[in-house]
């Protein structure tokens, strides 16, 4: 779920190609009853989510939480 609160036509940029996967909430008062209907809507978002993620993000696997910890570790130690 995502926050326009400042009214930002997100579907006009690609700054906020993300929030198609999502429910989009324009009002503070809108953001209980979009936590409400959060379960029975995630399925139609699920596939394009993976997709999105697979695009943008690559592997997602528990291994790559272990490298990034391992690259934190590293310059962590080297600064």
């Amino acid at each position: 779920m995502f926050l326009n609160h400042d009214n930002v036509d997100w579907r006009a940029t690609d700054d906020h190609d993300f929030w198609t996967q999502g429910q989009v909430v324009e009002e503070f008062g809108d953001i209980l009853p979009a936590l409400d209907r959060a379960f029975t809507l995630q399925p139609s978002f699920e596939a394009g989510q993976r997709l999105y993620i697979a695009e943008t993000v690559g592997e997602t696997g528990p291994a790559t939480a272990v490298r990034a910890a391992q690259a934190v570790l590293a310059l962590a130690a080297w600064t």
